[in-house]
């Protein structure tokens, strides 16, 4: 497990000298590349990943970069801070860019239908219903073509085709009316990718190489597919340790996944975004903007970014996983900071997305320490209970209260968990191992009818009434 490093009081503000330029070497305490050593390789010298890279930038200031542990168990090659990892999902982010960069030329309008672009596509008569806005904000309602992709490639080792995604969503019906609700699903993002290759007129990975990674001097990111000998192998943990992800390997991928990225060229894509070099103020502003749905309802993920904030810094970025790779960037424009983990090895835990939230918790001197709720009687916690539905699948939920919590329990299924409130709608997993976890309601006339989970500030999943 991480040790956590727990700071003195001479440095209790630790969080605020590291923003204001200052440090905590001078009162005694370890610096935060100290820290962040210490957390990682922990979790290296355990055998509970294979390797990192960790890069925090604060502006045009590297704060932080440096690798651990290898890239290669086999051959012994260690990690490097400009090692090519596949980032899997965080792709999103630069689908979405570029999405919104084309939209920005006058190329189509984010409103258009999904079947004016692909008119091939197998049902019409959803094609017609469906945006350019909702495939990447994951308000589609197409089902995820990934686990049927996963028994294909086991089945085949072929590569991923636009012919098969498109097949599998033939005769399946809508998850959902378009717009009506949220659920991830990589679909929404390979069609996407295949309307950016129509509205440029070349292949999505040329296009996104071309017209964003080039222009910005990205030359650390790299198509999967081009330097599948060099990046760094994927593993996964297991009874017996760390063994090779085969997975790992699949070819074809695109726009939802299928970019390799070095942890020092990814953590500035956000920051260059932000300063005009890619897209207007107007089209990021779209990119970043919350989904409302025509519930009323509104989802922290814009056109390929979670959004969020970690206890009141606002935050946007992605998340990734693949087999062999787990990947977190997250944006705090504020403080002008990003921070990027990667790591190489899938079923840890103390994987990436567990690491990021050390990172944040010593960057900003967050307290780790399980939270404590308040006092909440069975009046204040009825306005949250309920029939919810959510994840991938259309997966329902019951919220039910009692002595003081929430317990939110998977409907079909023993998994279940109690949660603590905080205040002002929002809850805390009681003795979860992710401490800076919420799960913040919406109520409306004194009934909550959705609720979505941040995963150390960043969205992580939506869930909405189905008996408000």
């Amino acid at each position: 497990m991480i040790a956590i490093i727990r700071r003195d009081a001479a440095c209790a503000v630790w969080g605020l000298l590291l923003l204001s330029g200052l440090g905590c070497a001078e009162v005694g305490v370890e610096s935060l590349s100290e820290q962040i050593d210490s957390a990682v390789n922990a979790v290296v010298d355990e055998g509970l990943v294979a390797g990192a890279a960790v890069v925090v930038l604060r502006g045009d200031e590297t704060v932080h970069a440096k690798a651990y542990g290898l890239a290669n168990i086999e051959e012994r090659i260690p990690v490097g801070v400009e090692s090519l990892f596949n980032i899997a999902s965080v792709t999103k982010l630069f689908t979405g860019a570029a999405l919104v960069s084309l939209a920005e030329a006058g190329a189509f309008d984010l409103d258009d239908s999904l079947l004016d672009w692909v008119p091939e596509f197998p049902n019409p008569e959803q094609g017609s219903r469906i945006s350019l806005r909702q495939l990447v904000n994951h308000t589609s309602g197409l089902s995820d073509y990934v686990a049927a992709d996963l028994e294909r490639w086991e089945a085949t080792g072929a590569p991923l085709t636009a012919a098969f995604v498109l097949d599998y969503l033939r005769d399946r019906p809508l998850d959902f009316e378009p717009g009506a609700h949220w659920a991830y699903t990589n679909s929404g993002f390979y069609l996407a990718g295949i309307v950016i290759e129509r509205a440029s007129g070349m292949p999505w990975a040329d296009y996104v190489a071309e017209a964003i990674l080039s222009p910005l001097g990205l030359h650390g990111i790299r198509l999967c597919d081009d330097v599948r000998e060099t990046a760094v192998a994927g593993y996964e943990l297991g009874d017996s340790g760390l063994s090779r992800a085969s997975l790992y390997l699949e070819a074809g991928i695109r726009g939802d996944g299928g970019l390799c990225a070095s942890a020092l060229d990814l953590a500035r894509f956000p920051g260059l975004l932000e300063s005009g070099s890619l897209l207007s103020a107007p089209g990021l502003a779209t990119m970043r903007a919350p989904t409302k749905l025509s519930t009323g309802a509104q989802v922290d993920y814009g056109l390929g970014a979670r959004l969020g904030a970690l206890q009141g810094r606002n935050a946007w970025g992605h998340t990734g996983g693949h087999a062999g790779a787990v990947a977190v960037v997250a944006r705090y424009p504020t403080d002008k900071i990003t921070i990027v983990v990667l790591t190489n090895t899938i079923r840890s835990d103390q994987d990436a997305l567990v690491l990021f939230g050390e990172v944040a918790a010593r960057l900003f001197g967050l307290d780790t320490k399980q939270p404590v709720g308040q006092p909440a009687d069975t009046e204040l916690l009825d306005r949250y209970t309920g029939t919810y539905r959510g994840g991938r699948g259309g997966a329902r939920y019951e919220v039910t209260a009692d002595s003081g919590d929430l317990t939110i329990s998977r409907v079909g299924s023993d998994a279940s968990a109690r949660f603590a409130y905080l205040g002002e709608h929002t809850f805390a997993m009681v003795g979860g191992q992710y401490p800076l976890d919420r799960y913040v309601f919406q109520v409306q006339d004194g009934k909550a009818y959705a609720y979505s989970s941040y995963y150390n500030g960043l969205h992580g999943d939506f869930r909405q009434q189905i008996d408000p």
